[in-house]
């Protein structure tokens, strides 16, 4: 019962904050968008985009990710919601209003075709953003704001990796032979591991996939 009082409160204190947000975009007359970065074309550095999906079960509570994403203090040049036709056969209207307002901040949401699941989110984007920053964030998870400078700050220093806030690293037994997940060291820190093929990202914390080696 504590818990979930608590997480009450979070959702409520989230839900004020969220609709003051969304008033503040709505009445702004900065004819830049103050949410996400200026694309200047003359800048030698690759674009920062934010790319995620989402489906019918958690499409109700995206706004809170979406939040979190457009209040970042490092900003993203683009936010892209990939969603499948087969599962919004309605297209924008079967999406709550909730997701919708934060049109108005920037966000762009991409209708493709088939369903590939949680794959949307990266093999469109490597297609259509293949020369870009591309992070990838779940739509279940709340992202400090420091979140997405934390991961463009190791790119910086490491521009050829592939950068995560959470990782598992794949560990062998005595033989050479892979053992099981749930005994690799899980949720190893930056501090513990080096850029490695052992290493496994895991989504929930964001992934920095870097250009252009991984591009389309």
């Amino acid at each position: 019962m504590k818990n979930q009082h608590k997480q009450d409160e979070l959702q409520a204190r989230l839900d004020r904050e969220i609709a003051e947000f969304l008033c503040n975009a709505k009445n702004a007359i900065n004819p830049k968008n103050p949410y996400l970065a200026y694309q200047d074309s003359t800048k030698k550095f690759p674009q920062v985009v934010v790319t995620l999906t989402s489906y019918p079960a958690r499409i109700s509570t995206l706004h809170y990710t979406l939040f979190t994403l457009f209040t970042q203090d490092f900003k993203p040049h683009r936010v892209i919601l990939w969603l499948s036709q087969d599962e919004f056969v309605g297209l924008l209207a079967d999406l709550p209003k909730e997701v919708l307002d934060f049109r108005q901040c920037g966000l762009e949401i991409v209708w493709v075709k088939g369903n590939i699941k949680s794959y949307k989110k990266l093999i469109y984007a490597i297609k259509e953003f293949g020369d870009c920053v591309l992070v990838s964030a779940d739509d279940d998870a709340l992202y400090a704001k420091d979140w997405l400078f934390k991961l463009y700050d190791a790119y910086k220093q490491n521009p050829h990796c592939i950068h995560a806030h959470r990782a598992h690293r794949i560990v062998f037994d005595k033989y050479g032979k892979i053992l099981p997940y749930l005994k690799w060291n899980l949720d190893v820190s930056y501090k513990q591991s080096v850029a490695s093929f052992l290493n496994l990202p895991t989504g929930v914390g964001g992934i920095l996939y870097p250009p252009p080696p991984l591009s389309a």
